[in-house]
């Protein structure tokens, strides 16, 4: 089938449809912001090398730790998490604690998501290493479990016992911090700057 157009466009010409327009583009932000998320989460905080943490973050975030004891601080979770605008998934993260500027927060150097939905959401979004897995969690009293693979592979694995307050729902806030590139349509360099 041949698409032809009998009034081609001017070179600055708007695509109706194509372009958002404020209202479009305020109303798509209505439902996807705030990002409030409820979370069951199976976590652990673990130490890596300062020098590891240096080689894996971009260069404009600093490694969270002690340089000259050669530690820096890593994270991983697995995540089931009720979405309020893209419904129920399963994740994964595993992080680095780094800072930007004055702003403390984490680069995510893993993000496995169950829904083709959220991987591109994150990717697109937020410029996020997301790919599509399969993560678990299981509860037994005190006693969790939690994993996550992809084309079977098992990546993160967590067994753990907590108690008291470490059980109880809580509030959190956090930071994710990420660069966003996107490549152009030749996929040769950037489209425009590293966000």
């Amino acid at each position: 089938m041949v698409c032809a157009r009998t009034n081609p466009m001017q070179e600055n010409e708007v695509m109706p449809g194509y372009v958002k327009t404020d209202e479009e583009l305020e109303r798509i932000a209505a439902v996807l912001l705030p990002y409030k998320y409820v979370i069951d989460e199976v976590n652990i905080e673990f130490k890596t090398t300062w020098e590891f943490a240096r080689w894996a973050l971009p260069p404009c975030f600093e490694p969270i730790g002690d340089r000259k004891a050669n530690v820096a601080v890593a994270a991983a979770e697995v995540l089931s998490i009720e979405c309020p605008h893209q419904g129920r998934f399963d994740a994964d993260h595993v992080s680095l604690a780094c800072t930007y500027g004055d702003q403390e927060g984490t680069y995510i150097l893993q993000s496995l998501h169950s829904t083709e939905a959220h991987v591109v959401g994150g990717r697109e979004v937020w410029g996020g290493p997301k790919k599509l897995g399969n993560a678990r969690i299981y509860h037994d009293g005190d006693r969790h479990y939690a994993y996550s693979e992809r084309n079977g592979i098992r990546l993160v694995e967590i067994e753990v016992e907590t108690k008291g307050p470490d059980l109880a729902p809580r509030t959190t806030r956090g930071k994710s911090l990420a660069v966003k590139r996107v490549p152009p349509p030749p996929a040769k360099g950037l489209q425009s700057p590293p966000v």
